[in-house]
C-alpha cells in the first residue's frame, strides 16, 4: 500500500472475454492511510508469459504495476485516472499499431502520458528490457505514444510474437496563483502478440479540437475508411462527454462499410464548464482477418461559461456596482 503495508487479495470475479484467449479478474481491497504523504502502490502477480520478445526470460519474471497516491489538504479530495479501453488488441507484421487506452479522471484533473519499463520480480525495472522498436530496430520499426492524447503507435512490427508494453499516466491539477503540481499516477501494463497477416489499418479522417459557449448545441460528422478493398470498418466514440451526469454525449454511427460516417452529438449545458478540454476519442476497426486492426483521432472539446447579457454598471460613492 505504500506505507509498509503489505496485503494478499482474493480474486473477486472471472470475466471471460468472447472471442478472446482472455478473461477479465478484479481483486478489491480497502485501506486506510494514518494521514497525508505520497504513496507508491504495487502489485505483484507471478508469472509473465514464457517466450515474450522483449524481456529476457519473461517466464521468471513477475507482473508488477505501481500507482502514486497523493493525499494533500494542497490539492484535495482525488480520483485516480480510469481507462475506458481495455489492454486487448494485437498487431500484423510490418503493418501500424496503433491503439488509445482512452484514459479520463473523474475530477477534471489534466493528463499526461510517458512509455515507462515494464517491471518484475520486486517491482523493480526488468534489466533487459526492451520497448518493441528495439526487437530488429531500424527505420521502418519506431514506437512511441503521444503525451498529450495518448495515442500508441508502433509502426511496424518487425518480428512476430509476444511483446510487453508499459505507460504511465499522470494527474495534473492546477492549485493556488496557478501553479500546476502532480497529485499521481497509474501504469499499465499489456501484451500485444504480432501474427502475420496482410491487413492494412483504416484510417479516421481529421477532426478539429473546438471550444463552445454552454447552452451549444454542438453536432459533427466523423469519417472513417479502409485501404483494403471489401473490408468495412466499425466507427465509435468513447470519452468523458458521454459520461458526464447531465446530457450527456451521444455518437451515432451506421453499420460498418467503407467509408463510414458517424455523428457527435452534445448538447452543452453550464454543468459541463471547466477548466480542461474534454477528450473525445473515435476508433475506427477494420474486419479484416486473421487480426482486426484499428486507428484512433483524439479531439479536445473546451467548454466555457456563458458570455455576460445585459451589463450595468451604477457609481456607488468610490466604487462601483456591476450588474449582469
Amino acid at each position: 500500500w505504500g506505507d509498509g503495508e503489505i496485503d494478499t487479495i482474493p480474486r473477486e470475479s472471472i470475466t471471460p472475454i468472447p472471442g478472446l484467449d482472455a478473461q477479465r479478474n478484479v481483486y478489491r481491497g480497502f485501506h486506510v492511510y494514518a494521514g497525508p504523504g505520497v504513496f507508491t502502490l504495487q502489485m505483484d502477480d507471478q508469472n509473465r508469459n514464457g517466450g515474450v520478445l522483449n524481456i529476457p526470460n519473461s517466464v521468471a519474471q513477475s507482473f508488477c504495476i505501481r500507482t502514486q497516491l497523493v493525499i494533500s489538504a494542497q490539492t484535495g479530495h482525488n480520483c485516480s485516472v480510469r481507462f475506458q479501453n481495455s489492454p486487448l488488441q494485437d498487431a500484423c507484421f510490418q503493418q501500424p499499431w496503433i491503439h488509445n487506452s482512452v484514459a479520463y479522471d473523474p475530477d477534471g484533473d489534466s493528463l499526461s502520458y510517458e512509455p515507462v519499463v515494464c517491471r518484475g520480480l520486486n517491482c523493480d525495472p526488468i534489466t533487459g528490457y526492451d520497448y518493441p522498436d528495439g526487437v530488429f530496430p531500424g527505420a521502418n520499426n519506431n514506437y512511441d505514444i503521444d503525451p498529450v492524447t495518448g495515442t500508441i503507435t508502433w509502426d511496424s512490427p518487425q518480428a512476430t510474437g509476444e511483446y510487453n508494453i508499459a505507460f504511465r499516466v499522470y494527474e495534473w491539477r492546477r492549485v493556488g496563483s496557478g501553479t500546476w503540481v502532480n497529485v499521481g499516477w497509474v501504469t499499465r501494463d499489456m501484451q500485444v502478440t504480432v501474427v502475420p497477416c496482410s491487413n492494412q489499418p483504416p484510417e479516421i479522417a481529421d477532426v478539429a479540437d473546438t471550444c463552445v459557449e454552454a447552452g451549444t448545441f454542438l453536432t459533427f460528422p466523423v469519417q472513417a475508411s479502409d485501404p483494403d478493398a471489401g473490408q468495412n470498418v466499425t466507427l465509435d466514440a468513447l470519452g468523458q462527454p458521454f459520461l458526464v451526469g447531465s446530457s450527456p454525449a451521444s455518437f451515432t454511427s451506421p453499420n460498418p462499410g467503407n467509408p463510414v460516417t458517424g455523428i457527435f452529438n452534445w448538447n452543452t449545458n453550464c454543468s459541463h464548464v471547466r477548466l480542461q478540454p474534454y477528450q473525445v476519442v473515435f476508433n475506427a476497426t477494420d474486419n479484416g482477418q486473421p487480426v482486426q486492426l484499428q486507428d484512433y483521432s483524439t479531439m479536445n472539446i473546451t467548454v466555457v461559461g456563458p458570455a455576460p447579457e445585459n451589463p450595468s454598471a451604477t457609481p456607488s460613492g468610490t466604487q462601483i456596482d456591476l450588474q449582469w
